[in-house]
C-alpha cells in the first residue's frame, strides 16, 4: 500500500502549487509538521509570512471487507489543513475574504474543491474533503492572533487483497 508519508508529501506538493483568483501563489510557506510540532511550527512560519497553509496528520484508518475467503483491505489518511491569511487592519477580510485579501475561509475552501477527486499522481488514490472550520491562532497570554480555518481531507488509498485457502 502506498505510505501516508507518500500522500502528504503529495498533499503539500499540490497545495504548494495552487494560486489564488488573481494568478498568485496562494500560499507562501506551505509545510507539514507532526501534531507534537504544531505550536512551534505555527508560531514560526505566522510570524514571517501572510498567507501560510499546515498540514497535520490526524490519522491513519483500515477498511476491510471479507468476500468468500478473500480479505480486501484499503486505508484512509486524513491530513488536516490549516490555512491562515494576515491582514492587520482587517481580521474579517482575514477570516472571510475582502478588499483584496483573499481570506483563510476561501483559502480552504479553494484547496478543498480544488483536490476533490485528485489522484495526487498515485494510481486509485481519491481524495475526500471533510469538514472545515474556523480557528483562531495565538500564542499563550497573547491577546492579539491570526485567523484561521482548519479543512480536513480523507485520503482514500487503494487496498491490497489477502486470500485464505480453505481447510
Amino acid at each position: 500500500m502506498i505510505s501516508a508519508r507518500s500522500i502528504i508529501d503529495a498533499l503539500v506538493g499540490r497545495v504548494r502549487d495552487m494560486e489564488d483568483e488573481a494568478g498568485e501563489r496562494m500560499f507562501q510557506e506551505v509545510e507539514s509538521y507532526p501534531r507534537a510540532d504544531l505550536a512551534e511550527a505555527l508560531k514560526k512560519l505566522l510570524a514571517v509570512r501572510d498567507r501560510v497553509c499546515v498540514l497535520v496528520p490526524d490519522g491513519v484508518s483500515y477498511e476491510s471487507e471479507r468476500q468468500g475467503n478473500e480479505l480486501r483491505v484499503s486505508k484512509v489518511v486524513t491530513v488536516i489543513l490549516m490555512a491562515s491569511d494576515r491582514d492587520i487592519a482587517d481580521r474579517r477580510a482575514a477570516a472571510l475574504g475582502g478588499g483584496g485579501t483573499v481570506g483563510a475561509m476561501a483559502m480552504a475552501e479553494t484547496m478543498a474543491e480544488g483536490l476533490m477527486g485528485d489522484d495526487l499522481g498515485m494510481r486509485g488514490v481519491w481524495v475526500e474533503p471533510g469538514d472545515g472550520e474556523p480557528l483562531y491562532i495565538s500564542e499563550e497570554g497573547q491577546a492579539n492572533g491570526r485567523e484561521g480555518w482548519s479543512q480536513e481531507l480523507r485520503v482514500r488509498v487503494p487496498g491490497s487483497r489477502a486470500t485464505r485457502s480453505r481447510v
